[in-house]
């Protein structure tokens, strides 16, 4: 992919609309030279249109070769993932055209199509096949979307004049029951009426018969009273356990069920939490290493087994929770799962307005195998947003492992430099993904203490690696250069990586650098 090919209008739609706002942001907020050519805006808060005209105005006059690279490298990125989801899309059955015409669509908008058929060089004939399909997706989308509502509208349409009858229904007996009740009213009030002339009657004469008479009278009127409250409270109660409003209420709980299914997508969850669940493995307290070793067999090439292997022990002991890119994040939990849980681990997808304080305690709930955990955080990019749940993994003990996921490895570069002392990071080329052990691991018989290293500290110093805690949890540190600070230290910083390999003096650490730097 080359930016410079493309002409001036070309250039100006892959900047509006294939290149997100905040990725322009950050680009210049952590850039000050960059930054100065706003001409007195505020990086953080600049329209995209003026991030896109002086990033224009960089790159067509000036080629800017910071820019274009990360510019490039991003596009890049995105560019494997639309491959990856291609591949995707034709292991489940479809063709390559119409899985190449899914991957574009889901990841390009209809204004950027063209500038990415010109960088990827496709001739008029597959832009055509791939539009067409594309067309045809969405003719079906629309299709199957107005299917569905129609669907819907005639079983809301049918509910509905169910329930209008069934009110109907209801109402006519309400009333019927309004006319029982009025009737039995008046005539309870006639009752009262005959009982107090009775008793003016009775304090008018005083003879024994009379009173014998009244007593008589009394006990009929209360007996009539009593029958007509008891007919009334029956009455009631029938009402209140007819069929036909039990059946109102279960379509009306029919109703409230549905329509909370529809509006499911909508719902504005804070995380949800998925279970990767493996039933099959063996439990082990030793060979730790040796299992770690059964794990990684088929995941790298002969001479990065044991680089692999011992920054792996490394991170396993550490309480540092662990960055990685979402191409390899899949890889790493089922690599670190499948070492202490069984190949069992946790995924936290969180949203923008996630509660901390109620994830962790939802965390702090979730089942343990052999007293290990492994939790997979997505979405929590901004880390040093996340100090309460930073504070909380410092406090667990280390087998229970955190790992971070970020989009691209190439998002590192925009994180504080800090963020090297509280993470690890996992970035390298893997071989295979495929891993055939299962190991739930006891770490009752094999507690590290952290260690000081006077030869690894030579070389963070040669490296220009700035650690404010140098302790580490493996003698054999080679693994941790490899696979976190060197790459890290190489992203973040814009310093090839073979050159600060280069700059350790060590020739036995350089080596074993250079197995997984040069690959």
């Amino acid at each position: 992919m080359n930016l410079l090919e493309l002409n001036d209008e070309e250039l100006k739609s892959f900047l509006e609309d294939g290149v997100p706002l905040e990725l322009l942001r950050n680009i210049y907020v952590n850039t000050p030279k960059l930054a100065q050519k706003l001409k007195g805006f505020r990086p953080n808060k600049a329209a995209k249109q003026v991030l896109v005209n002086a990033s224009f105005s960089l790159i067509k006059t000036q080629k800017d070769a910071k820019l274009i690279g990360i510019l490039t490298s991003f596009y890049n990125d995105n560019n494997e993932s639309i491959k990856k989801r291609q591949k995707e899309h034709e292991g489940q059955g479809y063709s390559e055209t119409i899985a190449m015409a899914l991957s574009i669509e889901e990841a390009t908008n209809e204004a950027f199509r063209p500038i990415y058929y010109k960088l990827e060089h496709f001739d008029e004939t597959k832009q055509k096949a791939i539009t067409e399909n594309i067309n045809i997706l969405n003719l079906i989308k629309n299709i199957s979307s107005e299917t569905i509502r129609e669907s819907l509208k005639k079983e809301l349409d049918k509910l509905n004049k169910n329930i209008d009858s069934q009110f109907k229904s209801i109402n006519n007996d309400v009333k019927k029951l309004k006319k029982q009740l009025a009737e039995h009213k008046t005539l309870i009030e006639t009752l009262n009426d005959e009982l107090k002339e009775t008793k003016k009657t009775i304090n008018s004469i005083n003879n024994e018969e009379l009173n014998h008479s009244i007593e008589e009278v009394n006990k009929k009127i209360e007996f009539s009273l009593k029958k007509e409250r008891e007919y009334v409270d029956k009455k009631i109660e029938q009402l209140v356990q007819n069929d036909v409003v039990m059946k109102l209420q279960d379509q009306i709980d029919f109703l409230k069920q549905y329509i909370e299914k529809i509006s499911v997508a909508s719902s504005n969850k804070n995380y949800t939490i998925n279970v990767v669940e493996n039933e099959e493995y063996e439990e082990f307290d030793e060979f730790l290493p040796e299992n770690i070793g059964d794990i990684i067999e088929n995941v790298v090439k002969n001479n990065e087994f044991d680089v692999l292997r011992e920054y792996l022990v490394e991170v396993i002991f550490s309480k540092k929770p662990i960055i990685v890119s979402e191409k390899n994040s899949e890889l790493l939990a089922n690599i670190i799962s499948s070492t202490i849980t069984g190949g069992n681990y946790y995924e936290v997808i969180a949203d923008d307005n996630c509660d901390f304080a109620q994830l962790i305690t939802e965390i702090d709930g979730l089942k343990c195998i052999s007293n290990n955990k492994v939790i997979v955080l997505k979405n929590i990019i901004n880390v040093q947003k996340t100090t309460k749940l930073l504070d909380y993994i410092k406090s667990r003990p280390y087998n229970e492992k955190f790992i971070f996921v970020v989009s691209y490895d190439r998002e590192l570069q925009f994180l504080a430099p800090e963020v090297i002392d509280e993470f690890n990071f996992f970035i390298g080329k893997f071989e295979s993904t495929k891993i055939s052990y299962k190991y739930a691991y006891s770490f009752e018989n094999e507690k590290r203490q952290a260690i000081t290293n006077g030869e690894f500290e030579k070389v963070l110093n040669a490296l220009d690696i700035n650690l404010d805690n140098k302790e580490i949890m493996n003698v054999k540190y080679y693994g941790l250069l490899s696979y976190s600070l060197i790459p890290f230290k190489s992203i973040h910083d814009s310093v090839d990586s073979e050159e600060l390999v280069n700059n350790i003096m060590n020739q036995s650490i350089r080596s074993k650098c250079e197995a997984v730097i040069h690959d």
